[in-house]
C-alpha cells in the first residue's frame, strides 16, 4: 500500500538489542550518557541531513551516502549498548527509528539520479512519519531521564 501521508515504523524486537535487567539510576544515566556520546553530528543538526538530499537531487549522491553510512553505523553501535530495563522501549524505538531513517536515506540515494518519484517518496516519508515518532521519543527520553534521577 503506498500512503503517501505517513508510513508506519517497524519496531525492532527487544531480543535484538543488548538488554539487562538492571533498574539502577546509575546505569541507566550511565546508558543515556553513552548512546549521547555516539550519537553522530547529522543527527544532531537536522540542517545536514537536509542539504545532503539536495545535493543528491542535483547529482551529487556523496555526502547523503557518507552521512547515511555514519547513522548506520549509530545504529549497529545503539544496538550494542547495555540497555537498563527502564530504557528498553526508548531504546527500541529509537533503534527503529534510525533504521528507518537509514532505509529512507538509502532510497533517495539510490533514487536521486533515476526513478525521482521514489526518491521523492522517501523524503516524504521522513517528513510525514518521523515527527510523531519523534515526539514519543521525547516523552518516552524524559520518563528514562526521570528513572535516572531516582
Amino acid at each position: 500500500v503506498n500512503n503517501e501521508y505517513s508510513s508506519t515504523i517497524t519496531l525492532i524486537p527487544i531480543s535484538q538489542l543488548k538488554t539487562t535487567s538492571s533498574t539502577a539510576a546509575a546505569d541507566i544515566k550511565a546508558y543515556l550518557t553513552q548512546i549521547d556520546g555516539l550519537r553522530p553530528q547529522e543527527l544532531a543538526d537536522g540542517q545536514a541531513i537536509a542539504t545532503a538530499i539536495q545535493s543528491a537531487a542535483t547529482g551529487n549522491v556523496q555526502p547523503l551516502s557518507q552521512a547515511r553510512v555514519r547513522i548506520a553505523q549509530f545504529s549497529a553501535a545503539l544496538k550494542g549498548v547495555s540497555t537498563p530495563k527502564p530504557a528498553q522501549e526508548y531504546q527500541q524505538l529509537y533503534v527503529s527509528l534510525i533504521d528507518f531513517t537509514v532505509q529512507q536515506l538509502q532510497a533517495i540515494e539510490q533514487n536521486a539520479t533515476g526513478d525521482q518519484a521514489k526518491a521523492a517518496q522517501a523524503v516524504l516519508n521522513i517528513q510525514n512519519t518521523l515527527p510523531s515518532y519523534v515526539t514519543r521519543l521525547s516523552s518516552l527520553r524524559a520518563t528514562v531521564e526521570g528513572a535516572s534521577n531516582q
